[in-house]
Parts: structure tokens; sequence; C-alpha cells
């Protein structure tokens, strides 16, 4: 909204005079001032006469934000003056309240977008005045986009609303995760981006009575208000990220995805960058030219021939971005090399695997795969990754940046995402029923996630027969909201733990840091460190793992299993010098009485600070 410029005016008069022009231009004390917006539509008072040395000024007009308090300073020529200050024009609505409207600085709050017209007058003496006025624009600070609801995989279970003064519907996506009966049998989740102002959130659940509201994790401290009367709950973000509604529903769980509002999703020109189309791009090679194409809202598929197990994955080289829009479903899968330059996959929407068998047609078929390139770099942003028939997200390439994306899995093996040599992992959520973060490689900055885990894998993985050596990663701020795997419902027993690594296979691990995780609820093991397993094909258990660094933890609960520490024979691989500091379990701080060492692991060289 633009601002409406001010009649800027600084007039001297008799007091006579002043008085008989202000009541004919405002139309006399018993009729209100103008509320459209404008001036008051009189003549501009020009009466003679007056001290030509007294002038004031009420400052430059203004553009504010709405329902925050403005101060406003008149500045006058001559000292031992009085001031008043009046509404001259206003956005319809409740009449503004003027504070200190006797003195220079006077303060209001506007509770309504629009423009405001304020009047000072500044008197000295019986025949000496002037008055200046100015424009004050009031607008919501702030943006709010929600996007369209895509046919067939909309929940009919709960219903969103957000605002920023007014509210609008943002639509709950659903996906079917049964696979597991110890884990959900649906997601439900609603993706929304804003800027500035805060977001009122209101869920309502329409199936069940709402009793009870915590919104997790609980290191935001997000006040709920609960109405028992239409089942919903309501509170308030200030800023983007993902939350779960915990009601104690965990069946058919909801999950709210704030994102920061894109300002730089591709324009389409018809040549260069393009909408998806399937006769154009799929099974055909890469047309030259192309460097962005674009998913509007809607449902897409990228293998509609499919027929179990020869699943065709679209095939894009290095140099492109694919850009979903909230909105758009995309089905199938991404296999990306060849070509030079960025690759990116960004925007609001959804890539699944929907269409596919789990595991065993399909467990090698990742959603999107990325082979290693000399010359190009991966991004990743605010994409949801839905029902994957194996790992979601695997790049073999260094150096990937992925922000804000959100991934759901259920089958077993449906790892989130691999991590290569100097990566960043940030402000992304993980409910997958395998290894959520795999760090396989050094110089790994991880931050920042909300994690929700399932009954098989760990929550960060460092090796799975690792022979390279990985050093200087960075895993800090993780929120573990829930887990599936409580009262013994695990499918796997041996990779369960919250920080992992499993089976070296000569590689060596050492000096990385793991620091302020908060974990809402017991897990089966926090630590799982094991060179044991026999795999054909590997170097069984050589190896080593050292100057590993846990601090500022604070869990919810003992863990299920001893915290494991396992070397596979003092000839074979080495656990040492391991540091805990600062870490709590209910409140009580962390000793070795839990700890299970066998195999040669060196636990007499750990450190344990409270």
């Amino acid at each position: 909204m633009g601002i409406v410029s001010a009649r800027r005016c600084i007039q001297r008069w008799t007091f006579a005079c002043a008085a008989a022009l202000l009541l004919a231009a405002c139309g006399g004390e018993d009729e209100p001032s103008s509320i459209d917006g404008g001036n008051s539509g009189g003549p501009d008072p020009t009466p003679p006469g007056g001290n030509v040395d007294l002038t004031v000024t009420a400052g430059n007009d203004r553009t504010v934000d709405t329902d925050t308090d403005v101060t406003l300073t008149a500045t006058a020529s001559l000292d031992d003056v009085t001031y008043q200050w009046m509404v001259i024009a206003q956005p319809s609505g409740p009449p503004v309240n003027i504070a200190a409207a006797d003195t220079s600085r006077m303060q209001f709050t506007p509770s309504i977008d629009g423009s405001y017209l304020f009047r000072v007058t500044v008197n000295h003496g019986l025949s000496n005045h002037a008055y200046d006025e100015i424009t004050v624009v009031s607008t919501a600070s702030g943006d709010l986009e929600t996007y369209e609801a895509v046919a067939g995989h909309t929940s009919d279970r709960w219903t969103v609303t957000v605002s920023q003064g007014a509210p609008a519907s943002s639509p709950v996506l659903y996906n079917d995760n049964s696979a597991f009966a110890n884990n959900s049998s649906e997601n439900h989740w609603t993706q929304f981006s804003f800027t500035g102002e805060p977001v009122e959130v209101v869920v309502t659940d329409l199936v069940d009575d709402v009793t009870t509201c915590v919104v997790r994790p609980l290191h935001d401290a997000i006040t709920t208000a609960v109405n028992t009367t239409v089942d919903s709950c309501t509170f308030t973000i200030t800023e983007p990220g993902q939350w779960f509604v915990d009601t104690g529903e965990y069946e058919e769980p909801l999950f709210i995805f704030a994102s920061e509002i894109d300002t730089t999703v591709p324009t389409v020109n018809g040549s260069t960058v393009v909408n998806f189309d399937p006769a154009s791009h799929i099974g055909v090679p890469w047309p030259e030219g192309i460097t962005a194409v674009v998913f509007e809202p809607g449902v897409y598929n990228l293998d509609p021939n499919y027929i179990t197990p020869t699943d065709v994955k679209w095939d894009l080289p290095f140099g492109v971005e694919v850009y979903v829009k909230g909105g758009a479903w995309v089905s199938g899968a991404i296999n990306v090399g060849g070509g030079s330059g960025a690759f990116k996959l960004r925007g609001r929407g959804t890539l699944s695997g929907d269409i596919y068998e789990a595991e065993a047609e399909d467990a090698s078929l990742r959603l999107l795969e990325v082979a290693s390139s000399a010359s190009g770099t991966v991004e990743v942003e605010g994409v949801t990754f839905s029902d994957p028939p194996s790992p979601a997200f695997v790049s073999y390439d260094s150096g990937l940046v992925q922000r804000d994306t959100k991934i759901f899995g259920s089958h077993h093996t449906t790892d989130g995402t691999r991590l290569n040599s100097n990566s960043i992992l940030e402000d992304s959520f993980f409910k997958t029923n395998d290894d959520a973060v795999k760090l396989y490689g050094s110089n790994i900055t991880v931050r920042n996630l909300v994690m929700w885990a399932q009954t098989t894998g760990c929550q960060i993985q460092l090796s799975w027969n690792q022979s390279a050596d990985h050093a200087n990663n960075l895993v800090q701020n993780v929120d573990v909201i829930h887990n599936d795997g409580t009262d013994g419902n695990y499918t796997q027993t041996i990779n369960r733990g919250v920080v992992c690594s499993r089976h070296l296979n000569g590689g060596h691990l050492h000096d990385q840091l793991f620091d302020d995780f908060r974990i809402e609820v017991a897990m089966f093991q926090l630590f799982s460190f094991t060179q044991q397993w026999d795999i054909a094909g590997f170097d069984v258990g050589t190896g080593s793992l050292a100057g590993m660094t846990f601090s500022n933890w604070g869990v919810a609960g003992v863990s299920l299993q001893p915290e494991w520490f396992n070397g596979n024979g003092t000839s074979q691989g080495t656990i040492t010098d391991f540091v805990f500091d600062n870490i709590t379990i209910d409140g009580v701080p962390l000793d070795d009485s839990n700890f299970l060492c066998e195999g040669g692991a060196n636990c007499s060289s750990f450190t344990i600070t409270p």
C-alpha cells in the first residue's frame, strides 16, 4: 500500500479567524471528521495576520505496522508554546485514541490498515498560532502464503487456519504410513510460508475430542489455547519452523511446516524456464537450453508406465533447477548425473514415491539420487519428501546444501538423507524408519533439526562400513520430539541409538561434536557404537572411533537399553577418548552406570563432566 501524500501547510492567523475557519473546515464539533482516509474536504485556511516567526512541523509522512505503538513528534520554531493534536481523517472503524495529545510527542496505535491524517496546532499567546499535518499509513507487517489443496491427498482428519490478521485456510495433506504396526498409520501436515508479523494457527480435529494440546519441540515454548466446544487448538508462531501438534493423537499425527516466503521462484518464459510437460520431458533426451522446470499446483506422475519392479527414474543433468510449487504433488523418482553446474530441487510442494511398491521390489529406488560431479553443486530447499520405498535422498556429491526439507518414510530402509564432505543440512524435519541423517564425510555442518524416531535405525548415523577417515563434523541444536519404538516395539535392536556407528571397514572417525540435543522421550539408546557385525565382503571391525564429544544434552527418560560401545576385539578396532559434557537424563547428570563397554572399547579413556 503506498503512502497517501499529506496536504502540507504551515499557516498563521488570529485566534478568532482560526476558530471560525477550523469549524468551517471540519464541520464543527458536533460533526465527525472524515473517516475515508482522505482530508476533511474543506478549503485550506488562509487567514491573514499572525506572527510570521511561529512555525511548526509534524515530521515526514510515515508508513508503520498495524497494531504497533506509534509516536509522532512536533517541533515549533518558538519556545513557550502549547500543543494540540487532533485526528483529521482515519480509516472506517473505531475512533483513534491519542495519548498525550496536548504535548509535542503524542502516541497512538493504529488498529486498522489504512491512512491516518493528523494535525498538530501550536499556540503562542492569544493571536499567534500555526499548524502542520502528517499522514501515517498503517499496513500489516509481513506476508502470508497458503497453497492449494491436492486432489487425492487432502486430509479429512484435520483442518488448519492461519492468520496474520485475516484468517486463511491452509490445506492439510496426508500420506499412508501403515507399513509397520508400531509406527503411525498416517502422517498429516500443512505447509505455508510467511514473513514479518507472527502467525496465529488454529488446528481442528474433525474426528476426536481435543482436550489437551502441546506444540513440540517444547524448547520453542509455544503457548496453546484449547477450545473443547469445537475441538480446536490455537497458538502463535513467530518464525518459520516445523512442529508437531500433540493432542495425544499419534496414529494420525499433525505437523505444521512454516517456511520463509520464497522470493526467487523461477519465472516461466517458455524457453529456458518452462512448465513441466510429460511429452517433452519424460523418456526423451533432456532438451537443450532448458535451465529450469516448474511444477504448478496439481498432481503429476514422472513414471506413468510403472509396473513393479521396472521403475524408470526421471533423468536430469546438472545445470537444471526443478521447482515444485506449493500445492504440487509429484509422484516418481529423480536421478541426477552428467552435465555441469548446479542442480537445484526447490519449492514448497511434495515429491512422493506413492506409486511404487515398498522394499523388496524397489529397495534401491531413491526419490532423489545425485551422482558425484567434479563441476556440479547441489541445493535442495523447501520440499517435502513422502512415501519413499527406500532411502529418500542420496547425494554422492560433496558440498550439498539442504535446507527446510521435510522427510517422511515408513518402510524399513527408508533412510532420510546422506551427506558427503563439506555439506550443510539445516532447519529440517525427519520422520523416517531407518537412519535419518548419514554423515559420510568430513567438514559437515548439521543444525536445527526436528526428529521423530520410529522403530528402525538411528537419528544420526556416522558409518555403515565406512573405509575413509572422517573428521571435523558438527551436529547442533537437535530436538527429538517423539519415539514410536516404546515398550520394546523395535524392528531393529542393534541400530537404535540417537547417534550411532556401525562396523567400520578400515575407516577412522574422529573429532566430531554433537551439541545441544533435547530429547523429549525415552529412547532405545542414546549412544550405539559397534564394530561388530559379520557381513560378507567387508573387512569387519577394523578402523577406529576417537575424540567424539557430546555436550549439552537434556533427555527426558532413561534409555531402554544400555549405552553400547563395542570394539569387536582389541586386535581389530578401537573406541577411545569420548567426551560427555553436561548431559542430564531426567534432570540427573549422566554417569557410566548405564554404559556397556565390550570388545576392546576403552571406556576408561572416556571423560564425563556434569
